[in-house]
C-alpha cells in the first residue's frame, strides 16, 4: 500500500488552548534491505501497490458524530454506513488504477466484547462490498478497557506511578477520559493481547480478506492499524510518569533501578506494538497491511519550547517518552508491520521521521 492520510471525523477539539480538527496523517514508510527477514513489509513502492485515501469513522457511541469519552460501545451498522455514504457523496470518486478511497473503522477497543468486535468487522466489510469502497480498521490496543471486568479484577494488570505500589488512577489524554493505564507487559495482558489479536480480530479480518481476494476484490482491504498512539504516558490525577509496573516486570525495582528509564519503557511499548502485530500476522493478515501508530513531540518543537526561560529542566528524550500521547518515534518500527505516525502540524515532524528511517536502515544493515 502507498502513502495514506487519515482524517479523523471528530468534532473540533481543544489543544494548547486552540481549536482544531484532529488529524491523523499516517504514512507507509518503507525502506528495508532485501536481505532482512520479512523485509517485504517495508519494501519500497514497486509501482504495483495501491494507495489509499482513508477517512476515519469514530465508533464507540450510538452516533459516530458524537464522540465517546470514557467507554467504547458497539456502533450500529446503519449509523456507520450513513457516514460512509456521506464520504462517497462528498468526495465524488472511488479512485482508479492504483488509488482507492477508503474508510477506517475504530477504535476497536478492549471495551468491545469479542462478539461486538467481530460484528463491527463483519459490518464494515459488508458496507465496503455494498458501496464499492475500501475498508480498514483502527485498533485501540490498550486505553479503553473498563468493561473488561476480568482484566480489571487483577491489580497486576494496572500500571503504577512508582515502585512502591501506587496504582494508576487514569491515563491522561487531552481528548477523552480512559481508565487506569494498562500494564503492557503484565502476563495476563500479554496472553489476552495475543488471543484477541490472533484468534478474534485477526482471524475475522483474514477470513473476510480471503473472501474478497477470491471474488477478485482484494483491493477493498486497506489495512489494519495496530494501536492508537501507543505510549506509556502519565497518570491523570498527578501527571506522574507511568511505567513502574512494566519496569518491575522487566526485573527492576527500588533497589535495582534501570540506568535508562526512558529506554526501558520505550522498549516495553515497542514490544507491545509487535505483540499485536505478530498476532494479527499469525492470523493470516499480510504484514504489509499492518501498521503501528505512534505520536511524538518533534525535536524541533522541543527546541523552540526550551527557549522559554520558564521551561522545566528536562531533556528531550525524557520528555518525548513521558508526555501524554507521546513516545519516541523509533518504537513504531518492528518485524511484523509497517511504521505509522500521527503527523500533527508541528515543525520538524517529517524531517525527524526521515531521520528515523535512515537510522533503522542502518541498524538493519549491520
Amino acid at each position: 500500500m502507498g502513502m495514506q492520510t487519515f482524517r479523523v471525523l471528530r468534532p473540533v477539539q481543544r489543544r494548547n488552548g486552540r481549536s482544531h480538527e484532529r488529524l491523523l496523517g499516517l504514512r507507509r514508510l518503507d525502506f528495508l534491505p532485501e536481505r532482512h527477514q520479512r523485509s517485504k513489509r517495508l519494501d519500497r513502492l514497486n509501482g504495483s501497490e495501491i494507495r489509499y485515501l482513508a477517512f476515519q469513522i469514530f465508533i464507540g457511541t450510538d452516533d459516530p458524530g458524537i464522540p465517546f469519552d470514557t467507554v467504547v460501545h458497539y456502533t450500529a451498522k446503519d449509523k456507520v454506513e450513513a457516514v460512509v455514504q456521506d464520504i462517497l457523496s462528498t468526495i465524488g470518486a472511488r479512485g482508479q488504477n492504483l488509488t482507492r478511497l477508503a474508510f477506517m473503522v475504530g477504535p476497536i477497543s478492549p471495551d468491545l466484547t469479542d462478539e461486538e468486535a467481530v460484528q463491527t468487522i463483519d459490518d464494515a466489510f459488508d458496507i465496503a462490498v455494498n458501496n464499492d469502497i475500501a475498508v480498514g480498521f483502527h485498533l485501540d490496543d490498550s486505553m479503553f478497557w473498563s468493561r473488561r471486568a476480568d482484566l480489571m479484577s487483577n491489580v497486576d494488570n494496572f500500571e503504577r506511578v512508582d515502585f512502591d505500589g501506587a496504582l494508576s488512577t487514569g491515563l491522561k489524554l487531552d481528548w477523552a477520559h480512559p481508565p487506569a493505564k494498562m500494564c503492557l507487559n503484565a502476563p495476563e495482558i500479554r496472553s489476552e493481547t495475543t488471543r484477541r489479536a490472533r484468534d478474534v480480530i485477526g482471524a475475522t479480518i483474514a477470513g473476510h480478506v480471503a473472501a474478497l481476494v477470491a471474488a477478485g476484490k482484494g483491493d477493498l482491504f486497506a489495512g489494519v492499524i495496530a494501536g492508537w498512539e501507543t505510549h506509556m504516558g502519565q497518570d491523570v490525577a498527578t501527571s506522574s510518569r507511568l511505567g513502574f509496573c512494566a519496569l518491575h516486570n522487566r526485573g527492576f525495582g527500588p533497589g535495582n533501578p534501570p540506568s535508562d528509564v526512558s529506554g526501558e519503557l520505550a522498549a516495553t511499548v515497542q514490544e507491545f506494538i509487535d505483540l499485536w502485530a505478530s498476532g494479527l500476522a499469525a492470523a493470516g493478515i499480510d504484514p504489509t497491511r499492518i501498521y503501528s501508530h505512534v505520536a511524538f513531540l518533534s525535536k524541533a518543537s522541543f527546541d523552540l519550547l526550551a527557549q522559554d526561560p520558564n521551561f522545566p529542566p528536562i531533556d528531550y528524550q525524557t520528555l518525548v517518552d513521558s508526555a501524554s500521547s507521546s513516545q519516541r518515534p523509533s518504537v513504531a518500527f518492528g518485524p511484523n508491520h509497517r511504521p505509522g505516525f500521527s503527523t500533527y502540524p508541528d515543525v520538524g515532524v517529517f524531517e525527524q521521521i526521515q531521520e528515523e528511517l535512515a537510522a533503522y536502515r542502518k541498524f538493519l544493515a549491520q
